[in-house]
Parts: structure tokens; sequence; C-alpha cells
């Protein structure tokens, strides 16, 4: 830290300059803002990256956990709540981004979130038209395809 007036180096805590005699209380005290200000931020990017990981984990982790958590006696009733882990993790990545709206890592994280997303549903519906006409390409399945692939194309 400087002076403002004779630019000498000043000791931590100097309410004078030892050289030129000036005050010196508005460096120190914007100083202790840009301190405070310092470690706002990184609590906040702290927290941030806290949520996006945790995200991450539930998105693709928590299937297994599910699964792994289903196979203990007595604890399969909350297979059906465990496998919307990834649609807490999904949530948790909302919140990080409604919460630290300048969060690059929760912004990204969401983008690859949606990606995902978009590439199951149309491997689902690719799956589906793929059964569809194996089915209807069996002799004797009946109408309910034939109409089914019907309505589809």
């Amino acid at each position: 830290m400087k002076c403002p007036k004779c630019n000498n180096e000043l000791n931590k805590g100097d309410k004078f300059c030892p050289n030129c005699g000036e005050k010196i209380t508005e460096v120190v005290n914007a100083e202790k803002v840009n301190t405070t200000e310092e470690k706002r931020i990184i609590a906040a990017m702290s927290n941030d990256v806290f949520f996006c990981i945790l995200s991450l984990i539930l998105v693709f982790c928590g299937p297994t956990i599910g699964t792994a958590i289903a196979t203990v006696p007595g604890l399969n009733a909350l297979s059906p709540i465990l496998d919307l882990l990834p649609l807490a993790g999904l949530g948790l990545c909302i919140f990080a981004l409604v919460k630290y709206p300048k969060s690059v890592f929760a912004k990204v994280l969401l983008i690859v979130y949606m990606v995902l997303f978009v590439l199951a549903i149309i491997v689902i519906v690719l799956m589906l038209l793929t059964c569809i006409n194996v089915l209807q390409d069996c002799s004797g399945m009946g109408t309910i395809i034939s109409n089914l692939w019907l309505l589809i194309r």
C-alpha cells in the first residue's frame, strides 16, 4: 500500500504517512472493502461450485445410487423416489443458476443437461420407430400396430 500524496510505501495499519504525514484512512477503508467484497465473491463461487457438483452427482450417479439402495432389504419401497434423483439434480442446477446468475459453471451445466435431454428424446423416438417398423413386418401382429404406425407416419 502506498501513500496517495507522496507515493511512499506504507505499512499495514498506518493511519498517517511516515514520510509526509498525510492521513491515509480512506486507502485502508477501500482496502477493507475490497477484501470484504473478495471474500463474498469467493464464498458465492464456492457455493455455486458446490451446488453444481452435487447436481452432477445426482444426475449421473443418481440411478446407480438408487439401484444400490433399492437392493437393501426393507428399502425397496424407496426405489420409485430414488429414481427421481436425476430430476433433483436438474432442479439443483436451476436453483444454482437462479441464486448465482453470473455462474458460468451453472449455465454450461444446464446447457449440457438440455442437450442430453434432447438427445435422449431423439433416441427414444428412433427406438420406437424401429420397434414399430420391425413389428409391422411380423405376420399376424394384428391391426393395433398397423394403426399405430399409420398414426405416426
